[in-house]
């Protein structure tokens, strides 16, 4: 199993399911010339406040009062270290009553971390995205009618073509991926906004802004990757043996694997190449944008193409996952090849799309508040 140091290029998110709510869960204050959110932990604020302020307490959070400032009232300790679980970096600007923040997630012990599901999932989506133009009749292939006879589409049929047609039976069981964690400390907030393509005459869309938490740029971990030859070909030479002692019917013979499947080398230079055709597919899409915002964005992209090629060819990759990444690097984006396209794909996809049919799609990317930063990008380098 080999060594994969990974690094953060931009903040990464991916998400707890949890929502923070400000003042009650996370109070913000100041630390010399830095802004950090604490979140706040409640047997902690009990030890300072006593059992007997309780109804108090219970109180201000009903009321969206400040937890700091009632902390304040019945303890000597002003800062809110005293009695949170973190600290996070803050960027986000004039934070709000009533406004939450998306946690990331992190593990038992307080250390956040990338999950080998999501990494696995990210490359799964870059080999997919890679091997579906072999795929014959894929418009066919997405369509499918669901239980009231409408029209549903779904990538699960080219999918089984490539992999295998179930769980059980798909190549990616042979790609093993560990969870990528990072140090206490790590983590960074900021703001995500809306960057559209529209007849407006600002791109900016601050309306549905979200305050995220991050593992901040610039971040390491060591995480384990493998591909597990031998137990594919045991597999492969031996699968009506392996049949017979599991007593599963349902098992079939692997897939061939692709040459892309068959190292960690041919893997990352795999990776490299999807993500370096969809950054500059976002270049080409937005250069002719005459708005200060646009070149903002496509000068980050520029950025992020030059990363990629000067990547060591086999030992080097640039991947992007978790929330923010937008659709076309969530999806691979492999389905615009596709004849239909735009008679099927996108009216599923863009909700109310008869609304927005002069637009590109998808017309929306999330950037931080400034539209300097975005989220998701990180660097896969082979150490071992």
């Amino acid at each position: 199993m080999s060594k994969i140091q990974l690094t953060t290029l931009t903040p990464v998110h991916v998400g707890s399911g949890e929502f923070l709510q400000y003042n009650a869960d996370f109070v913000e204050d100041k630390d010399g010339t830095n802004s950090y959110f604490y979140v706040v932990e409640p047997a902690k604020i009990l030890e300072l406040i006593g059992l007997e302020n309780i109804d108090r307490w219970i109180s201000i959070i009903e009321r969206a009062g400040n937890t700091k400032e009632f902390v304040q009232k019945f303890s000597p300790i002003k800062s809110p270290e005293a009695y949170s679980s973190r600290k996070i970096l803050n960027f986000a600007k004039n934070i709000q009553s009533g406004q939450t923040l998306k946690e990331t997630i992190h593990n038992g012990f307080g250390f956040p971390y990338i999950p080998g599901s999501s990494l696995k999932g990210a490359i799964r989506t870059a080999v997919l995205a890679s091997l579906a133009e072999s795929v014959s009749n894929k418009e066919e292939k997405i369509l499918s009618k669901g239980k009231r006879g409408e029209t549903i589409i779904s990538d699960k049929n080219i999918q089984n073509e490539l992999f295998g047609n179930d769980a059980k039976n798909d190549l990616f069981r042979f790609v093993e991926v560990g969870d990528a964690y990072f140090e206490k400390g790590s983590e960074a907030a900021f703001r995500m906004i809306n960057l559209n393509i529209t007849s407006k005459n600002t791109l900016i869309d601050k309306d549905k802004s979200q305050i995220v938490e991050t593992i901040d740029q610039e971040k390491t971990s060591i995480f384990r990757l493998n591909i597990n030859l031998k137990n594919y070909h045991f597999a492969k030479e031996n699968w009506e043996q392996v049949v017979s002692y599991s007593k599963n019917k349902e098992l079939n013979s692997p897939n061939e694997l692709p040459e892309c499947l068959q190292s960690i080398e041919n893997l990352f230079q795999t990776i490299n190449a999807h993500t370096l055709k969809l950054v500059n597919d976002e270049i080409n899409i937005w250069h002719n944008i005459q708005k200060e915002e646009a070149e903002n964005y496509v000068e980050i992209m520029r950025g992020f193409s030059d990363e990629i090629e000067n990547c060591e060819s086999g030992k080097e990759c640039i991947l992007r996952l978790g929330h923010a990444s937008g659709w076309r690097f969530i999806t691979g984006a492999w389905a615009e090849m596709l004849e239909n396209f735009s008679s099927e794909v996108v009216p599923k996809a863009r909700r109310n799309n008869s609304q927005y049919e002069s637009y590109i799609f998808p017309k929306t990317r999330r950037v931080e508040e400034d539209y300097q930063d975005l989220l998701g990008f990180v660097k896969l380098t082979l150490i071992d």
